[in-house]
């Protein structure tokens, strides 16, 4: 059995930078989306994915953890690594990159881009 650890307050800036990090690596081909996911999945074990309230940057940092982790299943791809840098990095602070980030979740025709997927080898639906 794993042992999970919540995000220290004080890990939440050095949790962010990593995985901004990890989305420029995507962005720039540096990393695959395979390599991504399995990169987020190592940070994910460190950390419990407890809930935190959205005016917690934690709460952001397991979201975002959970969504590059899951990758194949969440549907992110790459035209999506603006609006997970721009939610990782809440400018606008928790609650303002919250809203943001759900509003574009709900943009998105989840159905065609499934469809569009479905023949893609790592998405594979």
């Amino acid at each position: 059995m794993k042992k999970y650890l919540s995000i220290k307050a004080e890990e939440a800036s050095k949790l962010q930078r990593k995985l901004i990090k990890l989305l420029v690596k995507w962005q720039t081909g540096e990393l695959t989306e395979a390599g991504v996911r399995d990169s987020a999945e190592t940070l994910e074990e460190r950390y419990y994915s407890g809930d935190y309230p959205e005016s917690d940057l934690r709460s952001i940092l397991v979201e975002a953890l959970f969504g590059l982790a899951n990758l194949e299943i969440q549907l992110f791809v790459k035209e999506d690594i603006p609006e997970f840098l721009a939610f990782v990095s809440a400018h606008d602070g928790p609650e303002g990159a919250w809203k943001r980030w759900n509003d574009y979740s709900k943009s998105i025709d989840w159905p065609k881009r499934a469809d569009k997927l479905k023949e893609d080898p790592f998405y594979g639906l």
